[in-house]
Parts: C-alpha cells; sequence; structure tokens
C-alpha cells in the first residue's frame, strides 16, 4: 500500500509541483514518516480514533489552512470516533470594487469646441521665442489651457478588475448593445454591434509623458503643423529638443502567458511623446536611411520587408547548397543578446555612426537625443514609478531605435535578427 500511495503522490507532484495534496484513511500501524517526509506532508489528527490509539490520519501540505480536526461521535455501529476536517474561514478584505481614476470624458462636441479654440490661437507668439525648449513650453501650455478649460479632468468609478483598455465608451456601447439584444431589437443590436467591433479593433496608440492626447493632433492637425514646423527647423538647426522628448513612460509586455521572471518575461516598451515621434521619423526617413545601404546583406533584424523568416530561409538556402553533393558538413552556433537594447554604449554608437554619411546637423540631434533620458515605469492608469536615468541603450517604442540599433550590429558580419545572431562555416 504504501509503494502504490508513494507512486501515486510522486506522479501527482511531477506533474503539478504546487499542487495541493489531502491524503487521509485508517492507516492502522503503518509507518507514514516516509511519505510525510518526502512530500512535506503534516499529520494533522491529534485526537485517539480508537481508545487511546490514533488509528484513522489526514496528512496534507495545506494544514496552514484548515482548522485543527474536531471530534464527532462514530457512526452506527462502529467503534472509531469520528472527526471533521473544516477549511479556515477567508478573510474578508476591505478592498473596494471601485477605484476613482481621473479622466478626459470627451464627445463630439467638446472636440469640435476644442478645434475651435485651435483656430483662434495666435501661434506667432511662439516665433518670438528663443530657444527649442521655450517654444515647446508655449505650444504645450496653449493646448493645456484649451483642454484643461473645454475638456476639464473628471473623477470618474471604475471596476478594480477592468481592463487598461476599458473606456467609459466601450462600456456604455456594450450595455447599449445588450439592452437592444434583451428587447429583441435586431436593428440596433446589430448597429451598437458593429459600432462596438469598429471602436475596440480600431487602432490606437497612447500617448507619452507630454499629456498631449493624440487625437488633439490628429483633429487639429492643419492648426498644429505650423507651430510644429517652426520648431522642428531650430531643433535639428541647433542639435537640440525640447527636455520632455527625451522622456518615456515604461510598458511592461509579456512575451509569455504565464509570467514567472520579470527580467526574462517581460520587454519594456517606451511611449515617448507623439511630436518626437513624428521628428524622429523625419530624421530616420530624410538622413539616416537613405545612407544606411551599406548594411550587410545578411542584416534581416529591424529591416522593414524582412523578418526572420527571411533569416532562416537564406540560412538554409546556403546550407543546403554547400551539402549538396559536397560532402561538407556545416558548423553553426547561436547567440541571444540579453538586453540587447538595452546595454549599448552611446560612445561606441556615435563612434560607429561617424562611418557613415550623416548630415552632421542630424548626428548632433542624434547625440542629444541619446543623452540626460529619463524614463518611469507605467503601472496602472495613473499610476507611475520614479524618474530614472537611462546611461545606455535605445528606447524600444522609439522611431530612431531600431535602426540606430542596426549600426551597432551591423560590423558583426553574420545573420542577425532583433538581437539573435546566427554564426556558421562550411567544413
Amino acid at each position: 500500500m504504501l509503494t502504490n500511495l508513494h507512486d501515486s503522490l510522486l506522479k501527482i507532484v511531477s506533474s503539478a509541483p504546487n499542487a495541493g495534496i489531502i491524503l487521509a484513511g485508517d492507516f492502522n500501524r503503518a509507518d507514514v514518516s516516509s511519505l510525510t517526509n518526502q512530500f512535506h506532508l503534516s499529520q494533522v489528527v491529534k485526537i485517539p480514533i480508537r481508545g487511546n490509539r490514533i488509528l484513522d490520519k489526514i496528512m496534507t501540505n495545506l494544514s496552514d489552512y484548515y482548522n485543527a480536526p474536531a471530534d464527532l461521535p462514530p457512526f452506527g455501529l462502529s467503534d472509531h470516533c469520528t472527526f471533521g476536517l473544516r477549511p479556515k474561514a477567508r478573510l474578508k478584505t476591505n478592498v473596494p470594487s471601485k477605484r476613482v481614476i481621473g479622466t478626459r470624458v470627451s464627445n463630439s462636441e467638446s472636440k469640435m469646441a476644442f478645434g475651435r479654440y485651435i483656430t483662434g490661437l495666435d501661434w506667432s507668439l511662439i516665433d518670438t521665442m528663443d530657444s527649442v525648449q521655450d517654444k515647446y513650453s508655449v505650444l504645450s501650455e496653449l493646448i493645456q489651457i484649451g483642454l484643461d478649460s473645454i475638456l476639464p479632468t473628471k473623477r470618474v468609478k471604475i471596476h478594480q478588475n477592468d481592463a487598461p483598455w476599458i473606456s467609459l465608451r466601450l462600456k456604455s456601447l456594450i450595455s447599449r448593445r445588450q439592452t437592444a439584444y434583451h428587447s429583441r431589437n435586431k436593428r440596433l443590436f446589430n448597429y451598437y454591434r458593429n459600432m462596438l467591433n469598429s471602436v475596440m479593433w480600431a487602432p490606437s496608440i497612447a500617448g507619452g509623458p507630454d499629456d498631449i492626447p493624440n487625437w488633439v493632433l490628429r483633429e487639429s492637425a492643419l492648426e498644429v503643423v505650423q507651430p510644429e514646423f517652426v520648431r522642428l527647423n531650430p531643433s535639428f538647426i541647433t542639435g537640440s529638443m525640447p527636455e520632455i522628448w527625451k522622456y518615456a513612460n515604461v510598458t511592461p509586455l509579456a512575451k509569455v502567458n504565464n509570467i514567472e521572471d520579470i527580467e526574462k518575461d517581460l520587454t519594456p516598451i517606451s511611449l515617448t511623446p507623439t511630436l518626437s515621434k513624428i521628428a524622429e521619423h523625419f530624421a530616420v526617413q530624410e538622413h539616416v536611411k537613405p545612407v544606411l545601404k551599406k548594411l550587410c546583406p545578411d542584416q534581416f533584424g529591424c529591416i522593414p520587408g524582412s523578418s526572420t523568416t527571411h533569416a532562416l530561409i537564406g540560412m538554409f538556402h546556403n546550407w543546403t547548397r554547400a551539402l549538396d553533393g559536397t560532402g561538407n558538413c556545416v558548423r553553426a552556433f547561436t547567440l541571444d543578446y540579453k538586453k540587447a537594447f538595452d546595454l549599448i554604449g552611446h560612445s561606441l554608437l556615435m563612434a560607429k555612426l561617424l562611418q557613415y554619411d550623416i548630415n552632421p546637423y542630424i548626428m548632433n540631434w542624434i547625440a542629444s537625443f541619446l543623452s540626460k533620458r529619463q524614463q518611469r515605469v507605467k503601472l496602472g492608469h495613473d499610476c507611475f514609478s520614479e524618474w530614472r536615468s537611462v546611461r545606455a541603450g535605445v528606447s524600444q517604442g522609439t522611431k530612431l531605435g531600431p535602426w540606430l540599433f542596426l549600426v551597432l550590429l551591423n560590423d558583426l558580419s553574420a545573420d542577425t535578427s532583433n538581437g539573435d545572431t546566427t554564426v556558421y562555416e562550411i567544413v
């Protein structure tokens, strides 16, 4: 019996290492110490069952979650006393079911009012500012004044278990769809269902730490383009940028479903100001991307139109061609660089950039882009960590970061893809 119990318990802990075990029965005088020691079980029955002997036992690894067994009268004509094992009462927490957050509740009327505000602004004030930082401060302040006066921040209640992407508009659409469904109004149900699907699947990119919503830039693009153009030119000429452009909210992105190690199972994605991404896009498309034609043809990572699939096809083609009827063999090993984006030395990166024919003004701008960067971790809707300096690496989530990463890896002369390298030789 003990052997069968041992084998059964071994199978359980092998397939489910954290499984809860409760083993109960009439063991009489059997020595169960080997089971309790190997599987960390506690014998919780301390009261005599028959006379002064403990014959019926309960062994478990969950003793902290159960009360001590209580003795009860025997069943029928049995001479064995009975006992009951009851779980401890779970303490009720005082955590409220809802929490309060601050958000700007926008609708079509308020957005139209904000559009009229933007249209009526005198942007010439920005031209009078000398530095790029002052120009940006004026632009940001004018936008924030309009948002605070027309779309003020309101405190609303949301459920503790609501996903971050669940908005008040989504909840309203879901409620209306369900109401139409229960009232058997098929036409209205289809209308709200289609509207809900369009909202849920519409691409949405969160704004950065400058607190300028993306819809402001999207719906007021014609009004904002002139002051933005006025700021970008001095930024590239002077090789400087607003300080807020060097700040990023880092959102941990899970690589796997079950997160066990935060160092390995999470990827930090940096959300920078959208206006910063516009400037980066210009620098990449007009100055960086054209001169990177010198990249190694075996480079596939971060290249538009390329992927790991192309890298695998290229390697497989080279290997099969080398092995076809030649008697050769292939020796290969692969490398996966730990924190590849995060451990790039800025001085080494700038030294490699000097090997390319990049406009000196853009080189100075990139140097400013890499220096004095700050980041914080976004833990919730309105919960952030403290700001911390970033002394190395390029931010994942920026437009310029992947291209700078390519420059660093280009002289490896091996098949490289997103921080993974395969080196092989034909022998």
